[in-house]
Formats: C-alpha cells, sequence, structure tokens
C-alpha cells in the first residue's frame, strides 16, 4: 500500500500529460482564432467587426498554452484559461442575441465551451488541490 506521500509524487507526472493536452489545446485555438479569424467569424455568421476580438482572443490562448507547457502542474494558468472561457461564454452570449446570421453555430460554439469550461475547472481545482498537498507536504518535513 503507498503512502500519502508516495502517492502525492505519484501524481504530478499524470496531472502533468493532462495540463499539458490543455496546453497544446490553447495553442491550437489561439493559432487558430489569431490566423483563422476571418473563417472563425464568418462560421459564427459575424462580420469583419468581429475579428479584432476573435484575434485578441486568440493571443490570450496561446499566453495560456505557453504558460501551461511552462509549468504544467501549476494551476495559474489553468485558472487563466477558465476565465478566458468565461469571456468567451459571455461573448458567445452576447452574439447570440443578435450579431449573427447562424445562431445555430453560435449555440453549438456555446455548448462546446461550456464543457471545455468544465474540464478547466476540473483541472485547475485538481492543480490547486495537488499544489496545496505539496506545501503541505513540505512544512511537515
Amino acid at each position: 500500500m503507498q503512502s500519502l506521500n508516495e502517492k502525492v509524487r505519484a501524481k504530478p507526472a499524470w496531472d502533468s500529460t493532462i495540463a499539458s493536452g490543455f496546453g497544446w489545446l490553447s495553442w491550437g485555438l489561439g493559432l487558430t482564432e489569431l490566423f483563422a479569424s476571418k473563417a472563425v467569424a464568418r462560421w459564427l455568421g459575424l462580420g469583419r467587426e468581429a475579428r479584432p476580438v476573435i484575434q485578441g482572443y486568440g493571443l490570450r490562448e496561446i499566453g495560456a498554452g505557453v504558460g501551461i507547457l511552462q509549468n504544467p502542474v501549476g494551476p495559474q494558468f489553468m485558472w487563466a484559461r477558465v476565465a478566458g472561457d468565461l469571456l468567451d461564454l459571455a461573448t458567445l452570449g452576447a452574439t447570440l442575441k443578435g450579431k449573427t446570421t447562424k445562431p445555430q453555430r453560435v449555440g453549438l460554439a456555446l455548448g462546446v465551451v461550456g464543457a471545455i469550461t468544465v474540464m478547466d475547472l476540473i483541472m485547475s481545482a485538481r492543480l490547486t488541490r495537488l499544489q496545496s498537498g505539496k506545501q503541505l507536504m513540505g512544512a511537515a518535513t
């Protein structure tokens, strides 16, 4: 049977792998928003005026991805993803109220971003607990 110390040490490798996946996801989404903002805007039924916002959100995603990949067991940039998700949800919700010619697609995007937000929240909370456990273990030794 593993001791608590062994369990705490064993989790970072798994959590690091999952968090790195979120980091690469951020890179992919960010690059898409940054370099294909016209296609994203068109798919959502939005006009030209949406492109700078989409590109700005892409830069935010890339920043979160860089932070996660540099420190995959640190929760800070995962929480930045959660904050970004909330901003995305608010923006898509506002878009759904009349600025789109394709409300079904915006609704689909809301559902996808909502699901990603749940996953980001779970991982952020997990990494925060892991970091707190490490700090407690360090203080006890």
